[in-house]
């Protein structure tokens, strides 16, 4: 309700299907030789474009709205592609073709509100990274991270934009990830550009990421009107995630 998206049984699917398995759709779409076959649809030059056109667009809302829409509309024409040439179906039948679209549009929806589901290659994985960014008064603002995927294990970061520097911590459901992310930290905060940044990594058993859902972090409403103020804070926000989401994909995680 509150997205405008209509309350159909497919979109109440896809919609517990996206919240509950973030990884899915991604992982689906490309890891996966079995999902999808045949040569009138070239899955790994549209592998390719998807991964190329969200790492350019980690820059502002406005291109990361555009990138999410776009990737929707590409799963939209696969789809119908291949529906209507039914030798490109092989494990996945029209319903789970419904559904993985149906997902695909609904985070196109969230990112409205800056909620991403963004598409990386981590560890010669496809996966879903969910990408938060919480606005907070003045100068302040939260960027939230999840993923998995199956060598890294859940990895969930919390980083926070103080007035002066940045803090914040990383779980993982995973000692062997944990040790790495601890080998790399310095490396990892240098590109947050802050003259202050301290990330600590910590090792949680059984991971669960609905705690880093913002519940928390509802104080963080921006109460600042002004433009100029909007800009600096989305340039730093923004700035944030991506030296984070790149790092880590440049890790043996």
């Amino acid at each position: 309700s509150r997205f405008e998206i209509p309350e159909t049984v497919s979109n109440i699917l896809a919609a517990n299907r996206f919240m509950g398995r973030k990884s899915q759709v991604f992982s689906q779409m490309f890891n996966s030789d079995e999902v999808f076959s045949g040569e009138k649809v070239d899955f790994a030059a549209i592998r390719e474009e998807i991964l190329g056109r969200f790492a350019e667009a980690l820059k502002t809302p406005k291109e990361m709205a555009a990138a999410q829409e776009a990737l929707a509309q590409t799963a939209e024409d696969v789809m119908k592609t291949m529906i209507s040439e039914d030798e490109h179906i092989s494990s996945v039948d029209i319903r789970e073709l419904k559904l993985m679209n149906a997902q695909l549009s609904i985070a196109g929806r969230l990112a409205k509100e800056e909620q991403y589901t963004i598409p990386v290659l981590v560890g010669g994985e496809v996966t879903n990274m969910s990408l938060k960014i919480v606005r907070g008064a003045k100068k302040k603002g939260m960027v939230e991270i999840m993923f998995e995927t199956a060598k890294a294990g859940k990895i969930a970061a919390c980083i926070e934009a103080k007035e002066k520097g940045v803090s914040g911590f990383v779980a993982v459901d995973r000692l062997d990830t944990k040790k790495i992310l601890e080998s790399h930290i310095s490396d990892i905060t240098r590109g947050f550009g802050e003259e202050q940044s301290d990330l600590q990594i910590a090792y949680v058993s059984k991971l669960n990421f609905s705690r880093f859902s913002s519940h928390s972090a509802s104080g963080y409403k921006s109460e600042e009107s002004e433009e100029e103020m909007y800009e600096v804070q989305t340039k730093r926000l923004y700035q944030i995630a991506e030296s984070f989401i790149e790092n880590v994909k440049e890790l043996e995680v």
